[in-house]
């Protein structure tokens, strides 16, 4: 779950506090990713006060080489395949956690085989302006996902990290909470050895 609390500071803080209860609450749902924000949306209403909280949850079903994603308003997640360097965005319908009563989540599921590479991230890195107050945006993000193919995952979260810092004019410049997920597929013959 890579989940973004509206807010800054102590109060943001505590929300975060309230996310991780609620998230941990839901473990017997963690297969079931649309259920999972669904419950989390119950526990959070009425006890954030008027923030909110996006997420993006995904469940890795590693018998079946798949990844199941949901997503609570928050930005989409990017599917790489670095065999055929064709990227995809995943944004699977679903609201805000913590302001509506009966929102609707779906589910989407993605192959993730041998070469797989999925990318999520907080819309810290979209949001990033320059000193002209052009954003960083998706384009941009796209571009070094795919131009960052033949890098490990910790040094693509990096790179993303980096560019996103450039862009702003430096780490104390970036006006949101930025975090990255990276994640690759495992080549299981190799990992078996």
């Amino acid at each position: 779950l890579l989940a973004d609390v509206s807010g800054h500071g102590v109060p943001a803080a505590l929300i975060v506090s309230i996310v991780k209860i609620a998230f941990w609450f839901q473990r017997a749902l963690l297969n079931r990713p649309s259920e999972l924000l669904m419950e989390m949306n119950r526990a959070l209403l009425g006890n954030i006060g008027s923030e909110f909280v996006t997420g993006c949850y995904v469940y890795f079903d590693q018998a079946a080489g798949e990844i199941h994603v949901s997503n609570a308003g928050h930005p989409p997640a990017y599917f790489l395949d670095r065999k055929e360097q064709t990227l995809n965005s995943v944004r699977p319908a679903g609201r805000i956690l913590g302001i509506l009563e009966e929102p609707v989540f779906s589910t989407d599921v993605q192959p993730f085989g041998q070469g797989s590479r999925m990318v999520i991230y907080t819309d810290g890195v979209l949001e990033a302006v320059n000193e002209s107050g052009a954003f960083f945006g998706a384009e941009r993000l796209e571009e070094l996902i795919v131009r960052t193919a033949e890098l490990d995952a910790e040094s693509v979260a990096q790179a993303i990290l980096d560019a996103v810092m450039q862009w702003s004019g430096g780490e104390h410049q970036i006006g949101d909470d930025v975090a990255i997920i990276v994640l690759d597929s495992v080549d299981r013959t190799a990992a078996d050895h």
